[in-house]
């Protein structure tokens, strides 16, 4: 877990220290009377600021001191506000109005406290996501609906090459090469009836000049009424990946070729002794340096019916190194 530090470190100890908050709500019912004495226009309305003390104490402090600055305020009205005043004693209508006062000085607490708990924890998410956003190795950006960059972490910074400040507010079509077809329309379109974009392979275009080959990952992002405003990608650059899947697969068919050419050898071999050599210069010419047609011819010259076998056989190894 993280410490705080500095100032809002002591903060959040004098919010922790329970004698401070209880005292504060003290403080806010005196405050509260004070502000009532002193401004003529509250005289006729005094439950106002006291009801406001107790909520500011309840946002703040808790819900405890919010109680104890709803029985301080009370007493507080009781004993300087209603009539007969500097007494405890009041009569049945004055109980009426001071009972309302309680409950509903106790459900603006809870209420304010409650909304105050949601606004700490929406502000901690945020936080975190942000902080997430940042740390990210993957380039993360947000685009509004019509297409202009609206955030750039420095993932987007690495992987493209452009700085948040030169990015933010240009258009994510910057970031197409030139003579490529723009898919960022039909992206927007699907994702405005909802659907998320899923590891979708793109080119994209560095500050540089120079194309990548990134995986996108594309959501829409919403307002607080759930409508869609614009759109959030994830990328990273998977160029690499690509060749070597590409070196891979080529080396596979080499393999897979130079298996059936030893096998084409193995059996004109065994009818035409000495000729093996040449079906693999035959099969495999980049080995040998030999063009297929001096191979071919070589092997004609050799033996013809070991020749004729090995035409009718390589448009099958062909087809796999292919």
């Amino acid at each position: 877990m993280v410490e705080a530090s500095g100032p809002n470190a002591a903060g959040c100890v004098w919010l922790q220290n329970r004698v401070m908050r209880y005292s504060a709500a003290l403080a806010a019912s005196g405050i509260a009377l004070g502000v009532w004495s002193l401004w003529p226009a509250l005289h006729d309305l005094p439950f106002i600021v006291f009801l406001a003390a107790v909520v500011v104490t309840a946002r703040i402090f808790g819900f405890g001191p919010g109680l104890l600055c709803t029985l301080a305020s009370g007493l507080a009205i009781d004993y300087f506000i209603l009539d007969p005043r500097f007494s405890f004693y009041l009569g049945r209508s004055e109980w009426a109005r001071l009972i309302v006062f309680f409950g509903v000085s106790v459900l603006a607490a809870g209420l304010a406290r409650k909304r105050w708990q949601a606004e700490t924890r929406a502000g901690q998410i945020q936080r975190w996501m942000a902080s997430i956003v940042e740390s990210s190795a993957d380039a993360i950006l947000t685009k509004d609906k019509n297409g202009i960059i609206t955030s750039w972490n420095p993932g987007a910074e690495r992987l493209y090459g452009c700085a948040t400040a030169e990015a933010i507010g240009r258009p994510v079509s910057m970031l197409v090469p030139l003579g490529q077809p723009d898919e960022i329309p039909g992206f927007f379109e699907r994702l405005g009836r909802g659907e998320p974009i899923q590891h979708h392979a793109v080119v994209r275009l560095r500050k540089d000049g120079t194309r990548i080959l990134v995986d996108l990952c594309l959501s829409p992002v919403r307002d607080q009424h759930g409508e869609i405003v614009g759109a959030a990608s994830i990328a990273h650059d998977i160029s690499l990946q690509r060749r070597a899947e590409e070196a891979l697969r080529r080396n596979e068919k080499l393999a897979t070729a130079g298996r059936m050419a030893a096998a084409v050898a193995h059996e004109i071999s065994r009818s035409t002794p000495g000729a093996s050599g040449t079906v693999f210069s035959l099969f495999l010419p980049e080995s040998t340096g030999k063009p297929v047609s001096d191979a071919l011819r070589a092997l004609l010259a050799d033996s013809p019916a070991a020749g004729l076998s090995a035409l009718a056989l390589k448009p099958r190894v062909d087809r796999k190194i292919s």
